[in-house]
This record gives structure tokens, sequence and C-alpha cells, in this order.
């Protein structure tokens, strides 16, 4: 009984002892963002700007806890954003103040819906320091493509076809219903004299 009794008290307890210290040191952001019409998503990379001084990276994670890829990374240098030297997966736009990066991933699409997360780095002066954010779960709808340029002549013998098709039904059945129609008229003419 005592042995429950702990067990529930470490449940209600611990995530308050986590919070506890830590709030300089997480990320905050929404938990759930929707992307736009066009593909877009902004997940908001909150930190401490008195943490972060002079020289800091922002990486941007996707995938589950223990399996992540990096979606980009910017470098920050006396807070202008630095060339990257990797490959991005996705085309990111860094945007910052003292405050917070966002982080603006474009062109996804309904197989991108997936968590991700923010790290930031401080990389200068030292100690070093990683702040992790909170995982964001993105959902992505199917996004509405316009066509740029409507091929015609690919559907042109399909639609000539088709159109033929549709009049020679449509002519056919009015001639069976004249045909029909004047039939039964000579048949209704007819006339017998019964009374003989």
């Amino acid at each position: 009984m005592e042995r429950m009794r702990n067990v529930w008290f470490f449940i209600l307890c611990f995530p308050a002892v986590a919070t506890l210290g830590g709030q300089s040191r997480s990320s905050s952001k929404p938990r759930f963002v929707t992307a736009n019409h066009r593909g877009e998503v902004t997940i908001l990379c909150g930190f401490n700007g008195t943490m972060i001084e002079e020289e800091f990276q922002v990486a941007l994670y996707q995938g589950t806890v223990h399996k992540t890829t990096v979606v980009c990374i910017a470098f920050f240098s006396n807070w202008t954003i630095q060339p990257s030297k990797m490959k991005d997966l996705y085309r990111c736009e860094f945007r910052y103040s003292q405050s917070n990066v966002s982080v603006t991933i474009k062109d996804l699409n309904v197989i991108n819906t997936d968590r991700y997360i923010c790290n930031t780095l401080k990389t200068y002066p030292p100690p070093y320091l990683t702040i992790s954010g909170q995982w964001t779960i993105t959902y992505v709808n199917q996004v509405a493509i316009c066509p740029t340029e409507v091929e015609t002549g690919h559907w042109l013998p399909l639609t000539v076809i088709f159109t033929s098709l549709a009049a020679l039904l449509l002519l056919y059945s009015v001639s069976v219903t004249v045909v029909y129609c004047r039939h039964k008229m000579k048949i209704d003419e007819i006339y017998i004299n019964v009374r003989t």
C-alpha cells in the first residue's frame, strides 16, 4: 500500500520537480502547428537572450526521440546569420530577434507531417550551452498546386472520341424513340368493326 502511494506521489510530483530550475534552459514553442496552403510552416525556437551572447547555432531536427534527422542548421555570429556548410534537407528560412529564432520550412508535402524539435547551441564565449526545445507536431495538409501550363494537344483526341460517341448515342436514342412512337400510332389507327 505504501509502495503504491509512493508511486502516485512520484507520478504527481515529478513534472513539477523536473521544471524547477529548468525554465531558462528550455525552448518555448507551440506543440502543434499546421502548414499553410503553400506548404510552409513556421516553428518558433525561443530561448533566453541573455544566455546566448556572441556565437550560437540553431538546428532543427525531424523524427522521433531516438532517431532524428537534421532538417536545417543556421550559424549566428553577433546576431547575423552566417552561411551554413551543411546541405539542408528542406528549404529553411531563419529570422531572429533577441528572444527567439523562427524557422520557416518551405515546400512541405503530406509525407512531411512529423515531429520537429529545435536545439540551440551556444558556441562562444564558453561555457558551451545546449538549449533543447519541446517537440512540435507539424501537420501538412494536401498542398494545392495550380498547373502552370495546360497541355491541350494531349487531351484533344480523347475529347473528340467521347464527344462523337455521345452524339451517336443521342442520335440512336432519338431515332429509336421516333420509330417506336410512329409504330404505336399506326397500331392505334386501325379500326376493326366488331358488331357484325
